[in-house]
């Protein structure tokens, strides 16, 4: 986890030493875009001894505040790739900090976010949720946006799935999407 928040933080300094230039480069007639509503297609990975694997689709609505800074609200329906009778449902709440959110271009971002995560199979109902960190990079043009998007979630809750006792098995939960979205 300290790696990924070094990664994050180096990341962050980057984007913000990038945001000023950016934003002096950005055509002063283009209009800006607040809001993106999107689909894609998203992964979810349980990484452990016996790693889980699941895929599906997800939907998404955006409002970019400024050029740097934007709230996302994912809802994902996904299924397990080897066992198609368990399911994985559930949302995610991020806030990103990053630069060309609002305008025509490349952009680049990352924050703190909240997951749910709910598993079931049959008769079977677990749920997962905690925090999260989410990144991203995408383009921008006219009316149509592309992101990859990936995040490394909190996996304390799905630990405990695993393994009755917490230290017997160790568990990374990470997620990816690759976002089509429209702007307006």
């Amino acid at each position: 986890m300290s790696r990924l928040l070094l990664i994050s933080s180096i990341f962050f300094l980057c984007v913000n030493a990038n945001a000023v230039s950016a934003e002096n480069e950005s055509a002063e007639n283009e209009p800006e875009k607040a809001y993106t509503v999107g689909v894609s297609r998203y992964f979810s990975t349980l990484d452990a001894d016996v790693s889980a694997d699941f895929s599906g689709f997800s939907v998404s609505a955006a409002q970019n505040f400024t050029d740097n800074y934007s709230l996302r609200l994912t809802y994902f329906s996904l299924e397990n790739d080897d066992f198609v009778y368990i399911d994985s449902s559930g949302y995610e709440v991020v806030f990103h900090f990053g630069t060309g959110l609002r305008t025509r271009g490349f952009k680049a971002y990352i924050g703190p976010g909240y997951f749910k995560d709910k598993v079931s199979s049959g008769d079977f109902n677990g749920s997962a949720s905690g925090l999260q960190v989410n990144g991203g990079l995408g383009y921008n043009w006219d009316k149509v946006a592309l992101d990859f998007v990936l995040s490394y979630r909190d996996a304390s809750d799905y630990q405990e799935a695993y393994s009755p006792s917490p230290n017997n098995i160790s568990v990374d939960a990470y997620s990816a999407s690759v976002l089509l979205s429209y702007r307006f």
